[in-house]
């Protein structure tokens, strides 16, 4: 599901930037990719760090993980709110449709396996 979930962000993230570009400037299209990015390389992240949880099976590696993964994007964050080319309503907008894309792939997966049944 996680992979259906990044293809659907992916061409969520190109559609966008396109739009974006066309419809206001070049720097709402960059922080609206900028802001896609780091939700994907969070789910990417969130999807290795529970596979690490799985095969050691230890509660305080999880404790200690998903901590230090969130503190990351905490720090990531808040410096990109500072920086003077980002437009907070593309950054929004790039956080906002990766929730478009989980339900995306819901509705996806939902699909296939009533196809197969």
């Amino acid at each position: 599901m996680i992979k259906i979930a990044l293809y659907i962000y992916l061409s969520l993230t190109l559609i966008g930037s396109v739009a974006l570009y066309v419809a206001f400037n070049y720097q709402m299209a960059l922080s609206y990719v900028a802001s896609c990015l780091i939700m994907q390389l969070n789910i990417v992240a969130l999807a290795w760090i529970w596979r690490i949880i799985f095969q050691k099976k230890s509660i305080a590696l999880a404790v200690g993980l998903i901590i230090f993964k969130y503190s990351i994007l905490a720090a990531i964050l808040w410096k990109l709110s500072s920086v003077k080319w980002l437009e907070p309503v593309g950054f929004v907008l790039g956080l906002l449709i990766f929730m478009v894309a989980l339900i995306g792939s819901l509705f996806f997966k939902n699909k296939l396996q009533t196809d197969k049944s």
